[in-house]
């Protein structure tokens, strides 16, 4: 689901136990999808409100934020950010391996989070890519790689009502 705000337009992609959704059209598939539709709108909402309270909303420039609203508990959403962002794997799933093991409640939760982050890497290293090879100006390529070369999602835990920001530096081979 995505909202336009005069602020910042928010895309909002809803993580479940056991699949993630990243547009309104996969919530026809699904028996649910009224709540799920509403929680990403209400998810959204508070998305707009918190961003409009710090200084991240100033740091998009107009680029837009990719919203993930996961239920689950705030704690361990932190502890896989963490891991998502200094684990030492070549994916987000080898990264949090630890996670998953120490929380087998959640560990179905925690694997769909990790493929849909690792989705939206794979997303922004095609859109980087295929910037970079259509610039003409090398100047301006080397700007648009240095730019690309983060990836920032905010993660919102629905059970606790909480934010937090998941920064990840991305392996960018683009043509110079």
């Amino acid at each position: 689901t995505t909202a336009k705000s005069s602020a910042v337009d928010i895309e909002c992609i809803f993580v479940d136990s056991d699949q993630y959704y990243m547009h309104e059209d996969g919530f026809d598939r699904d028996s649910k999808w009224k709540s799920k539709k509403k929680l990403c709108r209400t998810s959204i909402q508070r998305a707009e409100s918190y961003l409009k309270n710090e200084l991240f909303s100033a740091s998009t420039h107009g680029e837009g934020c990719i919203l993930l609203a996961v239920n689950l508990p705030f704690p361990i959403l932190r502890e896989f950010d963490s891991a998502a962002m200094f684990g030492n794997g070549p994916t987000v799933l080898s990264s949090v391996a630890d996670i998953l093991e120490n929380h087998v409640k959640y560990r179905k939760a925690l694997k769909t989070l990790a493929m849909c982050v690792q989705n939206l890497i794979r997303r922004q290293l095609e859109i980087s890519y295929s910037s970079s090879s259509t610039s003409t100006n090398n100047k301006s390529t080397s700007e648009e790689q240095k730019r690309s070369t983060k990836l920032s999602v905010l993660v919102y835990s629905v059970q606790d009502d909480m934010f937090d920001l998941l920064t990840l530096s991305l392996k960018f081979h683009g043509k110079s």
